[in-house]
């Protein structure tokens, strides 16, 4: 009858051990899949902003695009200008030096 006993309260401490195992197992869970979620918005959000810098990228490379393509044209512009220049005049378009003031003192 003893052993009886000590069967039935090894088995009820057991049932409680499990009950209490489990309730801290589900916690677990409950905590990881909390997360999970967090983790999924995080992507979310982090997929979403990087489609927006991938569209302002596009948005600055076009601006970019432009303006090297007006200045293309711009210094097409002027080698032009100073081509004609020359095949009229037969001389190079060139800057006027001034006399330096050592150039007066050697004079």
């Amino acid at each position: 009858m003893e052993t009886l006993m000590k069967a039935d309260i090894f088995f009820f401490i057991t049932a409680i051990a499990v009950v209490i195992a489990t309730g801290a197992f589900l916690v677990a869970v409950y905590f990881f899949i909390k997360t999970l979620k967090d983790i999924q918005e995080f992507v979310h959000d982090v997929r979403t902003k990087t489609e927006h810098i991938i569209d302002d990228v596009a948005h600055v490379r076009h601006e970019i695009h432009a303006k090297v393509k007006m200045a293309s044209k711009f210094i097409s512009a002027l080698a032009s200008t100073a081509f004609v220049h020359k095949i009229f005049t037969g001389e190079e378009k060139t800057e006027k030096k001034k006399p330096t003031k050592r150039s007066k003192k050697t004079k």
